[in-house]
Parts: C-alpha cells; sequence; structure tokens
C-alpha cells in the first residue's frame, strides 16, 4: 500500500511540474528588443562613467581648492603668530630694559641719599668736634695752671684734693 500511495504521490508531482512549464516561445522581435536594451544599458552606464568622472574631477578641484585656501589661511596665521611672539618679546626687552633703568635710578638715588647723609652728618658734627677740642685744650691748659699754683698756694692745692684733682 505504501507503495501505492508513493506512486501516485510521484505521479502527481510530475504531472503538476508539467502544467506549469509551458515554452514560451522566444522570437526575432524579442532578441531585437533584448538587444536594444542591453545597448540602452551601455549607454546609461557609459552616462554613469561620465557623470562619476566628472563629479570626480569636481570633487578633486574643490579639494585643491580648499587645501589652498587651508593652506594659505595655515601660514597667515603662523606669520601671525611670529609677528605676535616678535611684538611680546620686544616689549618683554622694553619692560626689561625700563626695570632695570628703574632699579638703577632707586639704587643710585639711594647712594646718593647715603652720601649726603654721610656728608652733612660729618659737616654738622665738625663745628661741635672742633670746639669739644678746644675746650679739652683750654681745660687740661688750665688743669696745669691750677696745679702750678697748687704747688704755691696751700688753699688752692687744699681744694683741688676736695675736687679730686690732684691727689
Amino acid at each position: 500500500m505504501v507503495k501505492y500511495i508513493l506512486l501516485l504521490l510521484m505521479l502527481v508531482m510530475l504531472s503538476a511540474t508539467h502544467v506549469h512549464s509551458k515554452d514560451v516561445p522566444f522570437t526575432q522581435e524579442d532578441r531585437d528588443r533584448l538587444i536594444r536594451v542591453e545597448e540602452g544599458l551601455k549607454a546609461t552606464n557609459q552616462r554613469i562613467d561620465g557623470f562619476d568622472k566628472s563629479v570626480n574631477q569636481r570633487i578633486d578641484g574643490f579639494d585643491k581648492s580648499v587645501n589652498q585656501r587651508i593652506d594659505g589661511f595655515e601660514r597667515s596665521v603662523n606669520q601671525r603668530i611670529d609677528e605676535l611672539k616678535i611684538s611680546n618679546q620686544q616689549q618683554f626687552d622694553k619692560l626689561y630694559t625700563l626695570i632695570l633703568w628703574g632699579f638703577g635710578i632707586l639704587f643710585g638715588g639711594m647712594g646718593m641719599l647715603i652720601s649726603f647723609v654721610m656728608w652733612d652728618r660729618r659737616t654738622a658734627l665738625a663745628p661741635a668736634i672742633d670746639k669739644i677740642k678746644a675746650v679739652e685744650e683750654r681745660e687740661e691748659l688750665l688743669e696745669r695752671v691750677l696745679k702750678e699754683m697748687a704747688r704755691k698756694d696751700a688753699n688752692t692745692a687744699e681744694a683741688l684734693r676736695h675736687a679730686g684733682l690732684i691727689s
């Protein structure tokens, strides 16, 4: 029984494939139409290739233009940076020179002030020192005269002993 069912099933399948498979007639007109479609596809492919080449050329031109503009901008920016560096260095040098001059003037002024103070003290004290020397010389002279007088006069000697000028 299984054999009959299998045989029946195979016959049904073969007949179904035979029913669906019809021969399609392929005429000269179909061939001509197929050739025209192929030629159209070739023409379309050529147009696409031409368009692709022109687009690539335009993109390459645009790339070159953009790269040139970027390079020019980069050169100008680098030049401006270099100019700013030079300008800043010059300003720094000027400021450094100004600071050195300022310190030079400040320390020079301080030296002059110290010199003036020393000169002023010396000149202000010189008359007082001279007077003190004169007074000391006069004191020594008076002391010698009093001692000389004390040798000759007992009252003067007693007064000088009492003052502690002679022993």
